[in-house]
């Protein structure tokens, strides 16, 4: 027995070691899977909305194999048709020979793997869009037609989605067995090239045209349908949603137009099987593209930038009411009467002279607008930064009160060129300053009043502590600072660091007034100051 296991090939035990290798991995993803699934069971279960769940998992699976088996079995004809229909004693090159000898023994395999593997990819692809079947299945008559096509909401609401998703399916089933026809044509000699001649046999025309012209007459349907899309894209500048000028007189006749040559270019391929020339059906082909970019694309722009531009105003109004008329009746607000008000006063002259002081401090300042002017000329250093959003305060100044809107210097540490351990809690520890303006005054090129700015801070607000180490955007903890040196002649002996944590962030007005007094520069870094006496102060 031992002798047996001795002389085991190592291929055998290495193939053994991966299938169980395999094995477990399959186990373990099974296991989480399951895991998650059981989950949402027990969460759905307990809240009473199984069938909710149910109904998902039932309708994603019948989608799954809807869309593996209608691109498996056509793209598995395909490539059955073109093999079987090849010519038997067709005289191929010698780089043929040697691919059809590479792919010979595989054949059978790539018959039926690749219809498989595809298969599963579009199951998964249709599975994810059972939400479109459903509601095509249940959809039910709005009761209300559109003002373009004078059809009903419904449509565009439940059948709309499925039929265009629907027809890219199709086209999508139909390009990728056109590609594997003409591959395997080619590979088995039905398709010959010889310099510039091309020689197709009669079985692989009649395919290769019949999958070509289903293609275009999909696609025919597809720029058919996208008409109708044409009432729920956005228009005019993304204000409303709905068909606009340009939509109404350029691009849906235009789609209507390319719809038209895409059949009859459909049928000029049809025409190819019986016929044999593949001179008309390419050529519309090209003709197609043509007036895809010429009518479908540059034909609607020049409406749009030289007629509608223009007179944006006077044209789209009748299409901007259609998307107001849609959207209160959506709200249930189409029945609501609309009554001009005039609106009178009885104010007297000289009645606000009591109220002079109040408005006098009228806010022409906006705190959520300013804090880019802030930003610039308050900065000055690329590690400060001032937050979005501004406050508001109010000062007692000369005997009277100011309004103001104020922020405080903030340490921003994203800012700065050289990330560390020691910049970040021992050099760069702490904003510096508040910068205060007139929120009542501007200057004569719109830029802000300040009566409190600058490094160090100078202006109407009297003396304060400026550094800031409790801000909004304060680090977690720093260390700074250390006791006052018992006398001058030790002071450039320094002391153990204090670390200064943050637990929690106080408002940045309460923390520029809350930190240390030292005698030393503190709008530099801390690594740039050679000695430092501090007291605390509240």
């Amino acid at each position: 027995m031992s002798s047996t296991a001795a002389v085991r090939p190592p291929g055998r035990r290495r193939a053994a070691i991966w299938i169980t290798l395999g094995v477990v991995v399959a186990l373990v993803i099974l296991f989480f899977v399951f895991a998650g699934l059981y989950a949402d069971v027990l969460w759905y279960q307990q809240l009473g909305y199984l069938n909710v769940l149910t109904t998902q998992w039932f309708a994603g699976a019948a989608m799954f194999f809807i869309g593996f088996f209608a691109m498996a079995i056509p793209l598995w004809l395909s490539i059955q048709l073109a093999y079987r229909l090849r010519p038997v004693y067709a005289k191929l090159n010698t780089q043929l020979d040697r691919y059809q000898q590479v792919i010979e023994p595989l054949r059978r395999l790539a018959m039926y793997g690749i219809p498989i593997v595809f298969g599963i990819f579009a199951g998964v692809s249709a599975a994810s869009r059972w939400q479109a079947a459903a509601m095509w299945i249940n959809g039910t008559s709005y009761g209300k037609t559109d003002p373009l096509f004078h059809l009903d909401i419904g449509f565009y609401l439940f059948a709309l989605p499925f039929y265009r998703s629907a027809v890219g399916f199709a086209s999508a089933v139909v390009l990728i067995a056109l590609l594997a026809t003409l591959a395997t044509c080619y590979l088995y000699g039905s398709i010959r090239v010889s310099g510039r001649e091309v020689r197709i046999s009669k079985a692989a025309r009649v395919q290769i045209s019949v999958i070509a012209g289903l293609y275009l007459l999909l696609q025919g349907i597809s720029i058919w349908l996208d008409r109708y899309a044409a009432v729920t894209d956005s228009n005019v500048n993304d204000m409303v949603n709905g068909a606009a000028y340009t939509d109404v007189n350029a691009t849906i006749p235009a789609r209507a137009v390319l719809a038209g040559i895409a059949v009859l270019v459909a049928i000029m391929f049809f025409a190819t099987a019986f016929i044999g020339r593949w001179r008309f059906p390419l050529v519309g082909t090209a003709l197609l593209i043509v007036a895809a970019l010429v009518v479908g694309a540059i034909y609607p722009w020049i409406v749009q930038r030289f007629q509608v531009d223009p007179s944006q105003k006077t044209l789209e109004t009748p299409y901007i009411q259609r998307s107001i008329d849609a959207t209160r009746d959506a709200y249930g607000l189409s029945n609501i009467d609309v009554i001009p008000y005039d609106a009178t006063t009885n104010a007297q002259p000289g009645a606000l002279r009591q109220d002079a002081q109040t408005t006098a401090q009228i806010r022409i300042m906006d705190p959520a607008v300013i804090s880019p002017s802030f930003q610039q000329l308050q900065q000055f250093r690329q590690y400060y930064a001032f937050p979005r959003n501004l406050n508001v305060d109010r000062y007692q100044i000369n005997g009277n009160e100011q309004d103001a809107v104020v922020s405080v210097r903030e340490l921003n540490q994203s800012g700065l060129t050289s990330r560390s351990w020691f910049n970040d809690t021992v050099v760069y520890t702490h904003g510096y300053g508040m910068v205060a303006a007139y929120g009542n005054q501007r200057s004569s090129d719109g830029q802000p009043v300040f009566l409190e700015s600058g490094i160090p801070s100078t202006g109407t607000l009297g003396q304060y502590e400026p550094r800031v180490y409790f801000g909004q955007q304060s680090p977690t903890y720093s260390i700074v600072g250390a006791p006052r040196a018992p006398s001058r002649s030790s002071s450039t002996t320094r002391a153990a660091p204090t670390m200064r944590s943050r637990p929690t962030r106080r408002s940045a007005g309460t923390a520029a007034r809350s930190s240390t007094t030292c005698s030393s520069d503190w709008s530099t870094p801390s690594s740039s100051r050679t000695s430092r006496s501090c007291s605390p102060t509240p």
